[in-house]
């Protein structure tokens, strides 16, 4: 149970990591469309899936890397 609660703690990091890379393409395209004219349609297209993946990929990374290296007593820290 306590292995589940932590890969869920993991899993929502790597979500939020997402989420950020996402929107910061979609605002970066935004600007390039309206703002710089650069582009005449604005699209979101897979590519820009597959890139925000990469947030997940390393905040999920980087969480982990951190609980592997905390003691138990700095965990139960973050928790609290």
């Amino acid at each position: 149970m306590k292995l589940l609660k932590e890969l869920l703690k993991l899993f929502e990091q790597g979500l939020f990591g997402f989420a950020l890379f996402l929107t910061l393409i979609i605002l970066l395209k935004l600007f390039s469309c309206y703002v710089l004219k650069y582009e005449l349609l604005f699209t979101v297209d897979m590519t820009d899936i597959h890139l925000s993946s990469v947030g997940f990929v390393l905040t999920f990374l980087i969480a982990l890397l951190k609980r592997l290296g905390a003691t138990p007593e700095e965990i139960q820290e973050e928790d609290i």
